[in-house]
C-alpha cells in the first residue's frame, strides 16, 4: 500500500517543531506532550496530496474487494465489479 508507517512517521518527525508542539499542548490541554508532534498544517496538507494517489487506490481496490464479498448485492453485479476495468 504504498509508503508504510514508519517512512510516514520519519518525515513527520523530521518536519516537527518543538516550540509548535509546546504551543498546541497550552491549547489543548486534554493531550499529554508526548503525543503531539508538531507539524503545522499546511506541510500536512501538502503531504497527504503526495499520498493521495496510492491511498485512493488501496480504497478504491478495498471497496471493490469488500463489495463482490458482501451479501447485500446480487452476483450479477458482482459479475459486473469483477469484469469493470475501473481507471487507475
Amino acid at each position: 500500500m504504498g509508503k508504510q508507517n514508519s517512512e510516514i512517521l520519519a518525515y513527520l518527525f523530521a518536519h516537527a517543531e518543538q516550540e509548535y508542539g509546546d504551543f498546541n499542548c497550552r491549547i489543548v490541554h486534554t493531550v499529554p506532550r508526548e503525543a503531539v508532534i508538531g507539524v503545522r498544517t499546511p506541510l500536512l496538507r501538502q503531504y497527504a496530496k503526495q499520498l493521495q494517489g496510492t491511498l485512493e487506490e488501496w480504497t478504491r481496490r478495498k471497496a471493490i474487494q469488500k463489495a463482490r464479498e458482501s451479501y447485500r448485492i446480487t452476483p450479477e453485479q458482482k459479475q459486473e465489479l469483477k469484469s469493470a476495468n475501473f481507471p487507475t
